[in-house]
Formats: structure tokens, C-alpha cells, sequence
């Protein structure tokens, strides 16, 4: 057995079929196929004495079988061949992968109920795919993988209940076809990264008490260049502030700042956010060159879109949205807990909105969260809101706010936007809405799409 794989049970050596080892003896000639049957058979045995390093696409049958948790520092394909229910780990953690490139392990869609430990830890490594994976536990269960320092790497076709998935300072990771119940993913300082085509819900036991420990099914916080497209979340919420069930937001991007080429943009698209007690899509810090288009949340208790936290906004493109039953599209403003460790500036500034739309507006009062209203957009960068209340509030930050461009945008005629400053808001036309009453109101609002 390699030095590089430690595992706690003895591995079991493949052996050489018996019709297989007569045939080769026999002293009369054999045909050709046999022949080639004998040698298939010999380097079968011999392989089972050392691992060698297995490409990803190998079958199966050339990888390492795992019956218990291990440290991994070699490159190869790993197979895990039974559920582990009661794990023996080392350090907390069940699969330790680090200091290693290229390594593929396929769970063969195996139970790992991780309880209170680590699932999966993998640190300051290159190349590495995991497939096939249930990883479960109660709601005071750990990780269910980790990935720190890893470059290029890729999670599909996996289930996990009740945990995270915690992406930090990595790079190129791809996050695809899953399903999650009751569990989220964190990408921490991480770059240039895909979570895509996964599926998202929270157990109805669990909708109770789900916010002592996530906010959302996913949050991408202090990266760039990453990518969130095609999954579909269910929060289990009623959609009502007030009664605080089911998820909160369904994505979280904080403090994303990225560059103008557009290959290299944070981009939101495409995904369909439903039953949330606060807003689809909620931003936090200052969020620069980013794209959010082409999503639809349905049944919110705020908002399709928007941010308050330390909330500045800076050459994003907010585009061909849909808030379905919600009191608001899109509601911004920038609210600080702390006059402490602030940033000297506030920006709203260089924003697009085009062809967004709201359908269904929730405006009965009691659909419409406490010390909101039901106006289809807010954004509100007049003053800096502390919470809770600072009397010296104005002192402290420079708000800069302008050139934000609104067309082609399906506001309803319920109720009217309302924007302050007026003047921080560019009209593009075409915007359908019901006209505010303040004197700096910036759009000329018609009633139709005709």
C-alpha cells in the first residue's frame, strides 16, 4: 500500500480469476485472445500491490477503492465503495486531499453522514473532482467539503443536506448539477468560479429555525469573475417579513469588485428564486462591474433585487429581470451598524437598469414588510441611515451618486418608484410607470408598452 494513502480497514487485493491463471498454464498452445487475457490478468495483480497514478477518465475497476475515511496526497482515481454512517476520522475530518494535483474521487453514490466533522477537506491543491457524493448530518453538523487554496477543481452530480459547501481564496471552481436541501455554498475571496444548473430547497422541519444559520443559498463574498447561472431555489417561505420562515435571500454578493472587461464580470443570470422572506437577490458592500440579468424571484417578502448594508454600487448592469409577488423590484439604499470602519465614500453611480419588470405587486399592507412600502423601486441615497440611529450620521461619509440609467423597465402603474435624489437617475424612456410627486421625479412615465 502507498505511504501517501492511509485508510483505517486493510484493503482487500484484486485477484487473478482462476479460469483465467489455468489457461495461462496449460502447455498447449492457446489462442491469441487468451493470451491477452493472461496479460490483462497479470497487470491487474500487479497493480493492486502500489497505486499508480489513474487519469479522471479511467474506469472504476483502475481505481483505489476506499471502504473508510483517509488522507489522500497522491494524484489518482478514487472510488469510495460503501456508505460510511459512523466514520472514523482523523483531526475532525472524514477525506483529507492537500498538497496534491489531479486527483478524481467518485463517491459511486455512497452515504458520508459527517455529523459533527468535516466531510471532505482539501487544501493547497491542484485539478481535483468529486462526483457522485450524498453528504449529510443534523443541523449542528460541519462542512460538508471545504476547499482552501485549490486551483481548478469541480463538485457535480453530488447531494448535500444540511451543510455548506465553503469555497476560500481558490480559483476556476465549478459547482454543478447538485442538489442541496436545507445547505447553501460560500464562495470566500475566490476568483473566476461557477455554480450552475444546481437545485436548491429547505426541509419543511426546518424552515423554523433555518436563519440561526443561513441566510442564503448562496454567497459569493469578496471574489470576482464568478459566476452564479441556472439554479433553481426554493426558500419554504410564506413570503412575509414578518413571521421570519423559510430562507432569507436566495443570493448574496458582497463586496465583488471587478473589472470592466467583460469576460471577467461577476455575472447573476438565470436563475429562478422562489418563497423568500426577503429579497431574491441582496447585495452587501461595494459591488462594482458586475451583471445581474435575466432572473426571476417569485414570492418575496421585500424585494426581486437589492442591498442596504454597507451598500455601494458602482458600473453594474441590471438587466431583463422579473419580481413576481413582491412588494418591490428593486429597493437600494445604505445603512450602517457602526459609525466605525466605514469607507470615506458611498457610490451609486454607473448603474443600468433596462427592461426589468414587476408583475403581481404585493401592496396590501399586510403582505408589505414593517417600515416598508409597497413601491415598486427605492432607491434612496439622499442621506446615510445608521442602525441604530446616529445623530451625527451626515458627518461621517461622502455620498456620490449620478448617472444611473432606467429604460424599458415595467414598474406598474400601482403605486409610483421613488428615487432620491431625483437627480442621480438618467431617463432612457420607455419606462412604464405611475408618476411620483416629488419636483426632482426623473421619468417621464407612460401607462402602457404602447
Amino acid at each position: 500500500m502507498s505511504e501517501h494513502l492511509r485508510i483505517r480497514e486493510d484493503s482487500l487485493e484484486p485477484q487473478v480469476g482462476k479460469k483465467a491463471k489455468d489457461i495461462a498454464e496449460r502447455p498447449q498452445l492457446v489462442t491469441k485472445a487468451f493470451r491477452l487475457l493472461g496479460c490483462l490478468a497479470l497487470v491487474i495483480s500487479c497493480a493492486s500491490l502500489s497505486p499508480t497514478p489513474v487519469s479522471s477518465n479511467e474506469s472504476q475497476t483502475d481505481a483505489t477503492h476506499l471502504s473508510a475515511c483517509a488522507e489522500i496526497t497522491q494524484s489518482g482515481s478514487y472510488v469510495l465503495d460503501r456508505d460510511l454512517l459512523e466514520p472514523q476520522t482523523r483531526n475532525g475530518v472524514c477525506f483529507s486531499i492537500h498538497n496534491t494535483n489531479d486527483v478524481s474521487f467518485n463517491c459511486d453514490k455512497h452515504t458520508i453522514f459527517i455529523g459533527t466533522v468535516i466531510g471532505f477537506d482539501i487544501r493547497d491543491a491542484k485539478g481535483i473532482n468529486l462526483q457522485s457524493c450524498n453528504v449529510t448530518s443534523g443541523p449542528d453538523g460541519n462542512s460538508a467539503i471545504g476547499f482552501s487554496k485549490v486551483e481548478v477543481g469541480k463538485i457535480s452530480s453530488s447531494h448535500i443536506e444540511y451543510q455548506s459547501i465553503h469555497i476560500s481564496q481558490s480559483k476556476n471552481i465549478q459547482i454543478t448539477d447538485n442538489t442541496f436541501n436545507t445547505s447553501d455554498i460560500v464562495l470566500d475571496k475566490s476568483q473566476n468560479s461557477e455554480i450552475s444548473n444546481n437545485e436548491f430547497t429547505v426541509s419543511k422541519e426546518s424552515k423554523r429555525f433555518i436563519r440561526r444559520f443561513l441566510n442564503a443559498f448562496i454567497n459569493s463574498m469578496g471574489g470576482s469573475g464568478n459566476k452564479i447561472i441556472n439554479n433553481i431555489m426554493d426558500g419554504q417561505s410564506d413570503g412575509l417579513f414578518k413571521n421570519l420562515l423559510g430562507m432569507d435571500d436566495g443570493i448574496v454578493l458582497g463586496s465583488e469588485s471587478d473589472v470592466s472587461i467583460e469576460e471577467n464580470r461577476s455575472l447573476i443570470q438565470n436563475n429562478r428564486i422562489s418563497n423568500v422572506f426577503d429579497c431574491g437577490i441582496e447585495t452587501v458592500g461595494l459591488v462594482t462591474n458586475s451583471t445581474i440579468s435575466h432572473n426571476q424571484v417569485d414570492n418575496a417578502g421585500v424585494c426581486g433585487i437589492g442591498g442596504w448594508w454597507s451598500n455601494s454600487w458602482q458600473n453594474n448592469i441590471v438587466l431583463e429581470n422579473i419580481a413576481n409577488k413582491t412588494p418591490a423590484l428593486f429597493s437600494f439604499s445604505y445603512k450602517l451598524r457602526s459609525p466605525f470602519n466605514h469607507p470615506s465614500q458611498v457610490f451609486f453611480t454607473d448603474n443600468s437598469f433596462t427592461g426589468n419588470r414587476i408583475t403581481n405587486q404585493k401592496i396590501d399592507p399586510a403582505e408589505v414588510a414593517y417600515g416598508y412600502q409597497a413601491e415598486p423601486v427605492v432607491i434612496d441615497y439622499a442621506a446615510v441611515s445608521y442602525y441604530p440611529t446616529d445623530p451625527n450620521s451626515d458627518n461621517y461619509i461622502v455620498l456620490v451618486r449620478s448617472n444611473n440609467l432606467f429604460a424599458g423597465n415595467d414598474l406598474g402603474t400601482f403605486t409610483s418608484p421613488r428615487f432620491n435624489p431625483g437627480g442621480m437617475i438618467v431617463d432612457g424612456g420607455r419606462n412604464i410607470c405611475k408618476p411620483g410627486s416629488s419636483v426632482d421625479f426623473p421619468l417621464r412615465c407612460l401607462t402602457s408598452s404602447q
